[in-house]
């Protein structure tokens, strides 16, 4: 890619999006660890929404990740949950799957290798 063809948010918006992604993870675990899986799941959909663009940039990018697909087919699975472990454990994949999103698309986890220089 050139460097006349990357677009940068003129505002910023990308660190704004971090830190809400930020804090709606924060929120997500503590409703995981407490076991409050009905204010998870409302907490993953506020996630999903925030990353739906980066996941259809992320799907033109990789043909093989198939994202949109994958999370409909995560959704298809909550509503059919039977019990309180199905439903804990379907939403787990939903976390992994987001938290796959956000890395790919750049505004989650960031690795360096050992070759990069350390001081940016």
């Amino acid at each position: 890619m050139e460097e006349s063809d990357r677009k940068i948010s003129r505002y910023n918006e990308a660190y704004y999006q971090i830190l809400r992604l930020h804090n709606k993870w924060v929120l997500a675990d503590i409703s995981r660890e407490s076991g409050d899986f009905k204010r998870l799941a409302w907490i993953l959909d506020g996630i999903e929404l925030e990353l739906h663009v980066d996941l259809l940039r992320v799907d033109s990018q990789f043909s093989t990740f198939k994202g949109e697909e994958r999370l409909k087919k995560i959704n298809k699975n909550l509503n059919n949950i039977k019990n309180n472990a199905e439903l804990y454990f379907v939403l787990k994949e939903k976390m992994r799957f987001l938290k796959e999103v956000q890395d790919k698309s750049g505004k989650g986890a960031m690795w360096k290798t050992e070759d990069e220089d350390v001081m940016e």
